[in-house]
């Protein structure tokens, strides 16, 4: 909320005591640039909410409400010391000055000030203050200049009725610039008074008004903004979650277009929402997730709620995890667990693993798409079991594949296990050599195939064909990799081979076939 008064010495005060005004832009063009505020942060007030079971009657506001009552402090300066004063070091004590200035001690400072060196913060300082005891002078003092901007947007900052009515009959330049406070300034008024704004400077207040959330009434903001088509506000969501969770949530479900960035299943909007309530408001949270249908806003609240847990009380959160329906969102659960105690404890770690491996025999995919029974679905990124089973395998290769081969079941070949074995292979192949020459049943078999590729890859094709019939692929499927390659290379000698091979006649003609239709 740019609040449109500014109290005696607020500026200077409120600077000192944690209170600020805000910068507005370049010494050249307040109309496309400025940003100041004249706002101070407040105590925090209640607000009421709707009557839903489970709310709070009260919840708390971190908005911008009104101008707090503070204690002024009375600058010892004169006019005579202000201007010996560098403005671009001095703001502090110049706001303290200008707060309690009379309106002719101000109209001498400008007179010295203006040919000299100048500040944006400062000559924003003068005329805010200025306008504020006689904005009639204040205007007539920079008629005809290039500073004229500065006054008629500092009037319409504290009266915004009264600049926008001197300025229809002023000219277009100082209707831009009283467009442009009241955006900065009085969305309130702003929203109330729209239809007086000319149509051709209503966007000047609009693209004003979005430089700052309201604290203040951000639930009439953000229905103001998609009104009038100036989109969605982050910040000013923010503020209505801080407010009034509840009343953020409602306006989520129906505008559920908000928040959403294009191209993206994310609802950026639901992300801060949640993260906002974690931190500050954890009580609020845990009655939101329960009152809120299955859906992207239920599961984001739980998952938030789940990794609170995890922060305070681990085990309980492995309990948790292991409840949890969905099995990839319970491998990210329990993987999460286990990466916070793979360094202290990794056996715990491996244990873990296993189960994750158990319930996710198949792979464990970069991303799966998760359908709800209520039609919704989400896309679920495996990013932290595959950063856990990453860190065990950098502890210990032999003992994640073996944990791999025990907990994929009866499948023939399981991703994750030719995942993982490759990745072996290719850093070492030697070492991955002498380790798969004393396994057996599948496990050999996979490391074997994966043997006969890399050495394919080196040119090595018929000891490549060795390994890969030991491999798990049955024959009319085992060479096809090996055969490409050695066939791009040398043609004559793969036909040879695999006329001498004792593959069956069947076998033979299809990779013949394959071999002369697959493009090289």
């Amino acid at each position: 909320m740019k609040t449109p008064i500014i109290l005696a010495s607020l500026s200077a005060v409120g600077l000192l005591s944690g209170y600020g005004v805000r910068r507005l832009a370049s010494e050249n063009s307040p109309a496309t640039g400025r940003q100041t505020s004249l706002s101070a942060e407040a105590a925090p007030v209640n607000a009421s909410t709707a009557d839903v079971p489970g709310r709070p009657e009260k919840t708390i506001s971190a908005g911008k409400p009104t101008l707090p009552e503070i204690s002024v402090t009375r600058s010892t300066d004169t006019v005579a010391s202000i201007l010996a004063l560098d403005p671009a070091k001095n703001y502090a004590r110049i706001a303290l000055w200008t707060g309690s200035a009379s309106e002719g001690d101000l109209a001498e400072y400008w007179a010295g000030y203006k040919g000299g060196k100048r500040s944006v913060d400062v000559t924003d300082l003068i005329f805010l203050n200025w306008t504020r005891r006689n904005p009639q002078a204040a205007v007539a003092a920079v008629a005809g200049t290039g500073d004229d901007r500065y006054a008629w947007w500092s009037w319409a900052a504290n009266d915004p009725q009264a600049a926008l009515t001197a300025s229809l009959s002023a000219g277009k330049g100082q209707q831009e610039q009283v467009a442009c406070g009241i955006g900065d300034f009085n969305p309130d008024w702003l929203r109330t008074h729209l239809g007086q704004i000319p149509e051709e400077f209503r966007d000047d207040a609009f693209n004003r008004m979005r430089n700052w959330p309201d604290g203040q009434n951000p639930l009439e903001s953000l229905k103001f903004m998609k009104e009038n088509g100036m989109g969605f506000d982050h910040e000013t969501f923010k503020s209505l979650v801080r407010k009034d969770p509840w009343t953020a949530l409602d306006y989520l479900k129906e505008n559920p277009a908000a928040g959403r960035q294009m191209y993206s299943s994310d609802n950026e909007a639901m992300t801060a929402l949640v993260s906002i309530l974690s931190q500050e408001r954890p009580e609020d949270l845990e009655r939101l997730a329960v009152q809120t249908p299955p859906g992207e806003a239920k599961r984001k609240m739980e998952q938030a709620l789940f990794d609170r847990l995890l922060e305070t009380d681990p085990a309980a959160a492995l309990d948790q995890a292991r409840e949890t329906e969905a099995p990839l969102i319970a491998a990210q659960r329990m993987a999460k667990v286990a990466l916070g105690v793979a360094a202290t404890n990794p056996e715990k770690a491996f244990q873990i693993a296993g189960e994750i491996l158990k319930a996710n025999p198949v792979q464990l995919d970069i991303q799966r798409r998760i359908e709800t029974a209520n039609g919704s679905s989400w896309s679920v990124e495996a990013g932290a079991a595959t950063e856990l089973l990453n860190v065990l395998f950098s502890k210990d290769r032999e003992k994640v594949l073996k944990l791999m081969d025990e907990s994929c079941g009866d499948q023939k070949r399981p991703e994750v296990l030719y995942e993982y074995s490759g990745k072996w292979a290719e850093s070492d192949l030697a070492g991955f050599t002498e380790w798969t020459n004393q396994q057996t049943g599948r496990l050999r078999g996979i490391a074997a195939q994966q043997i006969g590729n890399k050495l394919a890859g080196q040119g090595s094709y018929e000891e490549a064909i060795e390994w890969a019939a030991t491999g798990t692929l049955p024959p009319e499927q085992a060479y096809t990799n090996i055969l490409y390659q050695w066939s791009k290379t040398d043609s004559a000698a793969a036909a040879a081979w695999l006329d001498g091979s004792s593959l069956t006649d069947k076998q033979k003609n299809d990779y013949r076939s394959f071999l002369k239709n697959f493009p090289r």
